[in-house]
């Protein structure tokens, strides 16, 4: 564009500006943005070191704007389809909102009824930072995956502008003015900052990196995209995805350790999956933190796993999230997490029959040792069963954006930028 506008006679200039899009300002980094350091910790503290947190102030919106345009039509006068909205800053947030309604019902279980516009994000600020004053408890309660208010969940409403992350900061440093300053508070804005990583760095070029193959098996990636891979901790988070848009930070990190490190398959499936999904959908973010969780961008631990048994007692250990999101394993006790564990009896009496009403595990586990609690007899029967619900088909489900079909077996995946249909053709990650 900048090229196109150049050689125009006369020849048009273009300025570009950074905006309000990331808590630190590009031109204030102690770095060009071409020297950004590969790993965040390194960023960070280069980044705390020079400001001390020093954030630029937000910019308040005016009062009165100026404005010697001729006045909208009155609603009285517009089209009878057409809705005057509440006020002009809401008007895209609240046509977004109403374009989700149209798609999809507000499914019950979800975190929040997520409302779009500016104004709806400043509540949210309110609430969680001041009215419920669950600010204090962030860093305990942030790896949480049922309820409202176990995290901030202003991702939305940053990733579509309707509100600053400088105004977020703003508002954490007038709670630890008026309230408490502790590692909570401080954690909030250390997950500014991590968001702030992936945007100068506009994610690197390691891609598909490490040497690692990248499988694109079509019935796979389905069991993994609609939750019927057989692993409930796995399922319960894809399907909260498919239902409601959303899912928790440790559920992102979770399913993409699944993808790229026990199923083998290609992290850019998974990255586009999530893209086409989230109603947070940022590209710095999403892209750049699946190459994070997959060990092939800006990480030093390459080999970072995540092991379903351990995150399952630790984040879930009495099923509850499970439960809410796998409704054929609400009857299982002590064995929700494993139900291949169960004996027949047990299955019996839990209302589960792995293949019929429940999947059977659609792949082993990279680590399986590392998962104590994931043993048990006949695993070789469960592995070949696996197999079998693979080359039947993974059971389909209805998006809400993006692609939505079923393909079959073995069809060539292509990347976003090689595909005609995808808003990322003829682009690099």
């Amino acid at each position: 564009v900048e090229k196109a506008l150049a050689a125009m006679s006369p020849p048009v200039g273009l300025r570009l500006l950074w905006g309000a899009s990331s808590l630190v300002h590009l031109d204030d980094l102690p770095y060009p943005a071409q020297q950004l350091p590969s790993h965040f910790t390194a960023f960070r503290k280069s980044v705390e070191a020079k400001h001390v947190w020093s954030i630029r102030k937000f910019i308040a919106a005016p009062a009165v704007i100026p404005c010697s345009l001729p006045r909208a039509a009155s609603p009285s006068s517009a089209a009878p389809s057409a809705a005057a909205p509440d006020s002009d800053d809401d008007q895209e947030g609240e046509r977004w909102l109403a374009l989700q309604s149209e798609t999809k019902e507000h499914d019950r279980r979800a975190v929040l009824p997520f409302a779009g516009g500016e104004r709806a994000a400043l509540q949210r600020v309110q609430h969680y930072l001041f009215d419920s004053d669950c600010l204090r408890t962030y860093k305990k309660t942030r790896n949480g995956m049922v309820g409202a208010d176990y995290s901030s969940k202003l991702a939305p409403w940053l990733a579509l502008g309707c509100v600053s992350a400088r105004y977020v900061y703003s508002q954490i440093k007038r709670y630890e003015e008026e309230r408490v300053a502790n590692d909570s508070t401080y954690w909030l804005v250390f997950e500014l900052l991590w968001r702030d990583f992936f945007r100068p760095l506009v994610l690197p070029q390691r891609y598909p990196g490490s040497g690692q193959a990248l499988e694109q098996d079509r019935a796979l990636f389905q069991a993994w995209a609609h939750g019927n891979t057989g692993y409930p901790l796995v399922d319960a988070n894809m399907r909260e995805l498919l239902h409601t848009g959303f899912m928790s930070n440790r559920g992102r990190q979770i399913v993409c350790s699944f993808l790229s490190k026990d199923a083998k398959l290609d992290w850019r499936m998974g990255a586009e999956w999530f893209e086409s999904m989230l109603l947070d959908y940022d590209p710095c973010s999403n892209w750049g933190n699946w190459q994070y969780g997959s060990g092939v961008g800006n990480d030093p631990r390459e080999d970072r796993y995540f092991s379903l048994a351990k995150q399952a007692r630790t984040y879930d250990a009495e099923g509850q999230f499970v439960r809410l999101w796998v409704p054929e394993l609400a009857q299982a006790t002590s064995k929700i997490h494993a139900p291949w564990e169960m004996s027949p009896a047990e299955q019996e009496r839990a209302g589960i029959k792995l293949g019929s009403t429940y999947p059977v595990r659609v792949c082993k586990l990279l680590h399986p040792a590392a998962g104590a609690g994931y043993s048990g007899a006949g695993r070789s029967q469960t592995w070949k069963g696996a197999r079998a619900y693979n080359a039947n088909g993974a059971r389909g489900g209805r998006g809400k954006r993006g692609r939505r079909g079923d393909r079959d077996r073995g069809a060539q995946y292509k990347p976003p930028e090689e595909q005609t249909n995808s808003p990322w053709a003829g682009r690099k990650h």
